[in-house]
């Protein structure tokens, strides 16, 4: 499962997420396809836009067996968000 969550970003970015995702709530786009290739393909629209658009904030999160809570995220705009491990909690540090 994929989670995208936008606030205050170009038209463009919810054309493309609803084009591919569900939006369940305004800004709020799920995914129950989330193999790697359809993941990288997501990130790397985000990126290569991000780029050219810096405004607003995305937050993408999916399923990832990698991590120790089972979820990762990416996290575009202010403020900038990092998960950090601590015991068996996943924290959110926020800059």
């Amino acid at each position: 499962m994929i989670i995208v969550i936008t606030f205050a970003v170009k038209e463009r970015y919810s054309g493309y997420f609803a084009s591919c995702m569900n939006e369940v709530s305004t800004g709020v786009y799920v995914s129950t396809i989330s193999p790697p290739p359809f993941r990288e393909k997501l990130l790397d629209t985000i990126n290569r836009w991000w780029e050219v658009y810096n405004e607003g904030s995305i937050n993408v999160i999916w399923y990832d067996i990698q991590q120790p809570s089972k979820i990762n995220f990416i996290n575009y705009g202010e403020p900038k968000r990092e998960l950090i491990p601590f015991q068996s909690l996943l924290l959110t540090k926020i800059d």
